[in-house]
């Protein structure tokens, strides 16, 4: 057991962090509203769905009552606490439609980008240079055998099997998809299952999705309509044309990510405030400065101070908040480092009493809240750990029923657009190969590649692929005597973008059971799309 000193201690740590980060949500909430004030009107180019802006309207309608709720009675702060889950809950709906939008974007844009790069290659005489195939083949397998567990090998396999095309028999290909699945679900219930199958699809097959074109509708037939594009047979004119609309679109695709991001994070911090339900006035009492920085956003937001007024007054407006801001994130840091330093001395929770323990998972509750993101969101299916395996009858069933199903919308679909979205299916399982298959289904690519830029284009995907997961397959001086190509493209192509977006599924189904985020990063209120997580500064 732990000594009484150490529990109180505890308590009073996880007390003290609960009403600094809502003491935070409070201020990041309005600096939230600062920022939609600013933001340009033309950024998202497309009319917005009056779904969307009935969302925004009552998260306003809350930062506005917000003193009265929080001053008043706890039910209607419950009140106002489960119609927030509600909203939070509409919001990840409507947003899955991004997803599904960036999954089609992913694979539509494949064709234009890989020829762009075999292009570039052509232009640059690659031809000329020499490639020692052997030593690629050794570096996939060295890459495949540093995985830690089997889990990781089949989500490393699964990401080079994306990298070469896909020429297998429809039968033999369907069965493997079986074989994977059976693989990726052993153990699990029927509900996790149930959920998973429906994320993979959303994923693999996303037009197949019932929304899909209800919000942004320009976004769905622009999309459709590069479905039948055949790269190879446009001008360096025509391709070039295409790229950059691809990338055109997916920039606005991450402004309209960011969009939902913030109305997330207002919605979660809203959560934090009603869940803890401090009044306002116990999370102004300690700096009046936060009352006053609440009462001039609100009369910006309900027109008390003119639009003109109103634009001059922001900046001086944020300035006030980050530097109010500033001492949440100093404290927050401490308080989590001193409660982990004690965690680890005290080595269990089933060591600390059912109180200390409750106190810590409010705590955990908030943190989740805090750190929340929309993209973890989509897989946060928040399932009993402790439900019976499902059987295998159930599992026969209902794969055979979502085979049938991705067999039907591959039929659908151009011949290229097909294979890459079957491609995107097998990766997106754990497949089932051993390491000396997949490295034979590599080679067979490599071999039936006609021409040498193409396979340049696969060592040059695998060689991204090594670079993502952290593997260094070559010193500086092999790379330069040896096959020195991988990482050509990604770093000749001068689109400035990542051309596979992180919204892709390949899940290895690892993602779930997740209750809170717990993936390392600080994702609270990053408003830009590949941000780095660097100016929200809680560890």
């Amino acid at each position: 057991m732990v000594d009484i000193k150490t529990e109180e201690r505890l308590k009073k740590i996880s007390a003290d962090y609960v009403y600094n980060e809502a003491v935070g949500s409070l201020l990041l909430i309005l600096m939230s509203a600062i920022e939609d004030m600013e933001r340009d009107e033309n950024e998202i180019p497309y009319e917005i769905h009056s779904d969307i802006i009935e969302i925004k309207d009552g998260i306003k309608h809350y930062i506005v009552k917000l003193e009265d709720i929080l001053n008043g009675d706890k039910e209607f702060i419950k009140a106002s606490l489960d119609d927030c889950l509600d909203i939070k809950k509409s919001i990840v709906k409507i947003y899955e439609n991004i997803y599904r939008y960036f999954a089609s974007w992913g694979i539509y844009s494949s064709p234009v980008t890989d020829e762009v790069a075999v292009r570039k290659y052509r232009e640059d005489n690659v031809s000329d240079k020499k490639i020692e195939f052997d030593m690629f083949y050794n570096d996939c397998v060295q890459f495949l055998t540093t995985a830690e567990n089997p889990v990781q090998q089949k989500n490393f396999m699964g990401q080079l099997l994306k990298c070469i095309p896909l020429k297998m028999a429809r039968e033999k290909y369907f069965d493997i998809i079986k074989e994977s699945l059976n693989i990726a679900f052993s153990g699990e219930s029927e509900e996790s299952i149930k959920n998973a199958l429906r994320t993979i699809e959303s994923a693999c097959a996303p037009e197949n999705q019932e929304t899909y074109g209800k919000y942004f509708p320009e976004l769905a037939q622009w999309l459709a309509e590069k479905k039948n594009i055949v790269s190879e047979k446009l001008s360096d004119e025509e391709l070039d044309e295409e790229y950059t609309d691809f990338n055109a679109v997916f920039d606005t695709l991450n402004k309209i990510e960011d969009y939902f991001a913030q109305m997330f994070n207002d919605i979660n911090s809203l959560i934090i405030l009603f869940y803890t339900s401090y009044t306002f006035d116990e999370l102004t009492e300690n700096n009046f400065e936060y009352s006053d920085l609440y009462h001039s956003v609100c009369e910006i937001l309900t027109g008390e101070t003119d639009s003109e007024t109103a634009l001059a007054f922001t900046d001086t407006l944020n300035e006030r908040l980050e530097n109010a801001f500033e001492p949440i994130i100093d404290k927050a840091n401490a308080l989590s480092a001193e409660e982990l330093k004690i965690i680890e001395k005290v080595g269990s929770f089933e060591n600390l009493s059912d109180e200390t323990a409750k106190s810590i998972m409010s705590d955990s509750f908030v943190r989740s809240m805090y750190y929340g993101d929309i993209n973890d969101e989509i897989f946060n299916f928040n399932i009993d750990t402790n439900l019976p395996p499902a059987s295998m009858e159930f599992k026969n069933k209902v794969f055979d029923e979502f085979i049938n199903t991705m067999r039907e919308y591959f039929a659908k679909l151009p011949s290229k657009i097909r294979k890459l979205s079957m491609q995107l299916l097998l990766s997106s399982l754990p497949p089932a190969f051993t390491v000396d298959e997949a490295i034979n289904l590599i080679r067979e690519a490599m071999e039936n590649t006609p021409d040498f830029e193409h396979k340049v284009l696969i060592v040059d995907k695998a060689g991204m692929v090594f670079t993502d997961n952290g593997y260094d397959y070559r010193t500086e001086e092999e790379k330069d005597e040896d096959w020195g190509l991988m990482d050509y493209h990604h770093h000749d192509c001068d689109c400035g973008h990542e051309h596979h977006h992180h919204h892709d599924c390949n899940c290895g189904h690892e993602h779930h059971h997740h209750h809170d985020c717990d993936c390392g990063h600080e994702h609270h209120h990053h408003h830009d799309c590949d941000c780095g997580h660097d100016h929200h500064e809680h560890k």
